[in-house]
């Protein structure tokens, strides 16, 4: 018995101890995809309008979070039907190491780092079908697209060679969504799902191809990216559903478990404020 558990201790010290001496190489984290604020219109009739700015922020679950604002519109066209358009804005500052030293290893580029400034910004406009299928329960239906930009700056060292690369790209990106909510006369809970599709189009860097394949953006040119939202939203209304206070969340499970070429941000959180300004524009004796 005591040898047996002598060699179990020395399989599993040996096994620790080459799991230390592997050298990691991983550059810092380039960004190409985040996900957009969904249509949630928070209509039940013809004439409705809302307009709400958030706060809001795109996490890889980790340490780089994306901040910046959202501004969305929607105007019902019908008792069951709405336009809607939006932008969306984000930017973030991150710098650490290009390559990861592990513990009790030798990396000669372990001292490479680089500094990358993110500028991304998008808007789209799309078409809302919600149905009221009984109770306070509504379906929503929604599709659209549009498009933007996705840039950064970056600037460090790559195996002990200086660079500065500024990395810009343009996409377009269309989208389909299906939730369901459950509405109040002072607040609204939903949930679904929204898919949308980037097609990536004049690419430009300074990389160089090593650089290129390392940090995952080589051959983005002509690339469709899908991003799958699964999102849960809380609106909150005041002043005879004037204003409401929204809260909204997505995560894009695929992206999350790092299983696409191209790296993303798959968790997303904002929290704003909207008017009806067509509510707030009657007389008080009709707005309810």
């Amino acid at each position: 018995m005591p040898r047996v558990f002598h060699n179990d201790m020395l399989t599993r010290i040996s096994f620790l101890i080459s799991l230390c001496c592997l050298t990691a190489c991983n550059p810092l984290t380039r960004y190409v995809i985040r996900s957009t604020p969904v249509d949630l219109p928070g209509l039940t009739k013809s004439g409705e309008s809302s307009l709400s700015v958030a706060g809001g922020i795109n996490s890889n679950a980790g340490r780089d979070v994306q901040g910046g604002v959202d501004a969305r519109v929607a105007y019902a066209i019908g008792n069951q039907w709405a336009l809607t358009g939006g932008f969306s804005y984000r930017g973030e500052y991150i710098s650490g190491p290009n390559e990861q030293e592990v513990f009790l290893s030798y990396n000669p580029y372990a001292s490479d780092y680089a500094n990358i400034r993110y500028r991304n910004s998008n808007g789209n406009g799309g078409l809302v079908y919600f149905p009221h299928i009984g109770g306070p329960f509504y379906l929503l239906g929604a599709a659209g697209g549009g498009g933007g930009r996705f840039n950064f700056m970056d600037q460090g060292v790559y195996h002990d060679t200086s660079y500065q690369s500024p990395f810009r790209t343009g996409f377009f990106d269309y989208y389909v969504q299906g939730g369901i909510y459950f509405m109040t006369r002072h607040v609204d809970v939903g949930c679904g799902i929204r898919w949308t599709l980037y097609q990536y189009t004049r690419v430009s860097d300074n990389y160089t191809p090593e650089q290129e394949e390392a940090f995952k953006v080589n051959d983005l040119e002509g690339t469709a990216l899908g991003l799958a939202q699964l999102y849960g939203f809380v609106k909150v209304y005041k002043f005879h559903r004037i204003m409401s206070f929204d809260i909204q969340w997505s995560l894009d499970p695929v992206f999350a478990s790092n299983r696409v070429d191209y790296n993303g941000y798959p968790v997303s959180l904002s929290f704003g404020i909207g008017v009806d300004i067509a509510r707030l524009l009657r007389p008080a004796q009709t707005r309810n």
